[in-house]
């Protein structure tokens, strides 16, 4: 299917710097489960069955899960516009800039570019909105216009909408400018994959409905079926579920398979996540009352949202906060001792790696590197 461009030229204006707190966050499980990506074909009889296959699996799975504990520097995002009432970060790129929108009287929404400090903000002029929902580090952008979406770049919007559709969302683009999100064709919701001008579509075996949400650059895609998470990768499904959570809603995902995203808990409120190798972390932003995570980059940078005890709605982006090691920055031999430290307390680097919630050895080093200076 030939997806349908029309370009049209943005409304921008710029200026103004963000700053803001810090703190801390926890962690829980991974749940998996696995089916061939639009392979199966489930009779309407068994799709009951599988469902309950499902959820009894990820119940069983998310029990064995572990724990860890991983630490955020936060800082506030507010577009700094008269009549502001929510600003929404959506996605970040490697190098930083921030892509999302914000909301005004009358809830219509504005789109922006955060970047050193500055905002620009962008309007959408074939549609009643301007929502951005991410940003791939060619400054591409993917978002939502109203009953359709766009790619917004090189100061241009081009129109997306699959073919035979009731309505398009663009939620995700990776660094080769594949993109994902959900549409409605006939009376079925379901997820989409646009790649060089092509349309695939994205069902979850045995789900009422399907939306993607966000593609690294492996093509590992994540997203929702129902009150389900999934992951989508070489395909196969695998089930991402808060242990818990009445639902888990994943976001995003980068270049080393760390997803992020949300869930809500019975008591109905919404907490973000990080779900790496060593599993879950929740995130909530200090003294907030929900919190919700919506990108990451592949420094680990994540965006969000959350609200204030005193009912007022904020942006967020987060920097994971490097450890402090042994050694003494600046000096040649800070890397070793940081090195021979860590091996001691813990036993070995592996060990280490894993204690202090890094994905993997060469990540620690990298950690150890950026601390010393060298």
């Amino acid at each position: 299917m030939a997806p349908l461009y029309i370009p049209c030229k943005p409304a921008i204006s710029s200026g103004h710097h963000f700053k803001g707190p810090v703190e801390k966050l926890l962690g829980i499980g991974l749940a998996r489960v696995q089916d061939p990506w639009n392979s199966l074909s489930i009779p309407q009889k068994g799709k009951t069955m599988y469902r309950l296959l499902l959820l009894l699996l990820s119940l069983m799975l998310s029990a064995a899960t572990i724990a860890h504990a991983v630490s955020f520097t936060f800082s506030t995002i507010d577009a700094p516009f008269a009549g502001v009432l929510l600003t929404s970060p959506s996605g970040i790129n490697d190098s930083g800039q921030i892509a999302g929108f914000y909301l005004t009287a009358g809830l219509a929404s504005h789109g922006f570019v955060l970047s050193d400090g500055n905002f620009s903000v962008f309007h959408f002029p074939m549609g009643p909105a301007t929502n951005f929902n991410a940003i791939n580090n060619q400054g591409q952008i993917v978002g939502y216009g109203g009953g359709v979406s766009f790619l917004f770049e090189s100061g241009e919007f081009s129109i997306i909408s699959v073919p035979g559709s009731s309505f398009t969302s663009a939620s995700g683009i990776n660094n080769t400018g594949q993109i994902v999100g959900a549409t409605i064709v006939g009376n079925e919701a379901i997820g989409f994959l646009l790649n060089e001008g092509s349309f695939s579509f994205i069902r979850v075996p045995g789900a009422l409905s399907t939306s993607a949400h966000g593609i690294n650059d492996a093509g590992q895609i994540v997203g929702r079926a129902g009150i389900h998470g999934f992951l989508l990768a070489n395909g196969v499904f695998s089930a991402v579920d808060f242990p818990g959570a009445l639902n888990t809603s994943p976001t995003g995902i980068n270049n080393a398979g760390t997803i992020v995203g949300w869930y809500q808990t019975p008591d109905t409120l919404q907490h973000g996540f990080i779900l790496d190798q060593q599993g879950f972390s929740t995130i909530e932003f200090p003294g907030s009352t929900f919190t919700l995570v919506t990108g990451i980059n592949s420094r680990g940078q994540i965006v969000g949202g959350y609200r204030d005890s005193s009912g007022t709605d904020h942006g967020f982006v987060a920097t994971l906060t490097a450890p402090a090691f042994a050694g003494t920055p600046g000096r040649p031999n800070c890397r070793g001792e940081s090195v021979s430290a860590l091996a001691q307390e813990f036993g070995g680097l592996d060990a280490a790696a894993s204690a202090l919630a890094f994905r993997n050895v060469q990540a620690l080093h990298e950690a150890i590197r950026g601390f010393c200076g060298r």
